[in-house]
């Protein structure tokens, strides 16, 4: 008798790559179960998503749900495994085929993740992009690999994040009316160019009758000093004057040379979509000015959201960032990638470091644009990205695939 079992095992969190796991195993789950496999699917690590906790879920949680099985259950021998993982961390698991699905923002895998994944049958990245650094990074460490290797692009909720109408426009205190309000959403961190951006924003030229807002939202789950840090950089830059805003969780530093350009910071960890939606929909623009990413969700969120943006033209998110009308920060310059934070060693190869002078004049060019074209752009952004870039159609890719190879 044909085997039709298989194993997911993925982190299913509130963190970036268990948004990832939560959300594609979610929509892949259906699809392998009609196909008539038996899927268990392991959470790995801490299992701490909103929606599988309610009274009621949706029903494609509850069929998560009855997937579900502890890290240590035992699985047999399915037909297939994916592991959801990074390079260093895929290891030794059970199946007749075996498909690593890896995250990285390098431009180049070290030696031992290469030894680590040679243990796999077949690996899967998210963009073209990853896919000819893993070509390449073995070749570099003269290292075979015979196996295939998918793309599987991550996705966007295209149900939650949809452009703002007239039935449900932001408010409370992040909606300002008299602002051009950019936002940027990603831990603090070296990678994510938070530096680069506040530099550019302090120096940009106030649009007239305007006010300018940077809406920050740098929680770092695995850096307790972020808070301090990032405040220290917006002192530095001249946002000195901090105004507190009541009954929310937010700070304001206003910028020595004018009250009409301040930034507004978030304070805490924001583990609900819903509350992620109100923080995109409070925009007139994204900006991006990572060094390198592997897909970037806060990106195509706000993208999804009808919020046009502007982002760094290097890594993973130009998978989709070339089929919308965004602007791109090209004049950066190629630098070894370390930080303080995953890349100490130096072997991770190269990432792009934007041009904060480019940033300013880009910035400066999406604040005086009008309303209409503002729109105009947003709403092209949403439709590419919902319609091309769901999370539905990420499942769908993936399932098209392992149908064609392990169909039998």
């Amino acid at each position: 008798m044909q085997n039709r079992s298989c194993l997911i095992v993925a982190p299913i969190q509130h963190t970036g790559m268990g948004t990832q796991g939560y959300y594609w195993t979610r929509h892949l789950l259906p699809k392998l179960q009609a196909a008539g496999f038996e899927v268990n699917v392991a959470p790995n690590g801490d299992l701490n998503r909103l929606e599988l906790a309610t009274e009621s879920p949706h029903l494609l949680d509850q069929k998560l749900q009855q997937a579900l099985k502890p890290i240590n259950h035992g699985f047999g021998n399915p037909a297939f495994s994916i592991l959801l993982c990074l390079p260093a961390q895929f290891d030794q698991m059970p199946g007749e085929q075996v498909i690593a699905y890896i995250i990285f923002e390098g431009s180049r895998l070290r030696k031992e993740d290469c030894l680590h994944l040679q243990r796999a049958q077949h690996i899967a990245v998210a963009s073209q992009w990853a896919k000819e650094i893993v070509i390449q990074s073995f070749q570099f460490h003269g290292l075979p690999f015979s196996g295939q290797i998918f793309i599987w692009p991550e996705g966007v909720d295209a149900d939650l994040y949809q452009p703002q109408s007239d039935l449900n426009p932001a408010s409370g205190p992040l909606a300002v009316q008299d602002a051009v309000t950019f936002v940027n959403v990603g831990k603090f961190e070296i990678r994510k160019g938070q530096s680069i951006l506040v530099n550019a924003f302090a120096e940009m030229k106030i649009p007239e009758g305007k006010s300018l807002r940077l809406l920050g939202h740098w929680a770092n789950y695995w850096n307790a000093e972020w808070m301090k840090q990032a405040i220290e950089l917006l002192r530095a830059e001249g946002f000195a004057k901090e105004i507190p805003i009541p009954n929310f969780p937010l700070k304001r530093f206003v910028h020595s040379s004018s009250d009409r350009k301040y930034v507004d910071l978030l304070t805490g960890h924001l583990a609900s979509s819903d509350q992620m939606l109100c923080i995109y929909r409070a925009a007139d623009f994204g900006i991006y000015p990572y060094f390198s990413e592997a897909w970037n969700l806060p990106l195509i969120e706000t993208l999804a959201c009808g919020v046009p943006c502007a982002a760094t033209a290097y890594s993973g998110p130009m998978e989709f960032l070339n089929k919308t009308p965004s602007w791109f920060l090209r004049k950066g310059k190629m630098v070894e990638a370390r930080d303080t934070f995953g890349f100490q060693s130096g072997e991770d190869g190269e990432w792009m470091i934007p041009s904060a002078e480019e940033l300013k004049g880009v910035m400066e060019e999406m604040s005086l644009l009008s309303v209409e074209e503002r729109s105009q752009r947003g709403w092209k952004s949403s439709k590419v990205v919902r319609t091309y870039f769901s999370w539905e159609a990420s499942a769908q890719k993936t399932f098209e695939d392992l149908r064609s190879h392990f169909s039998g």
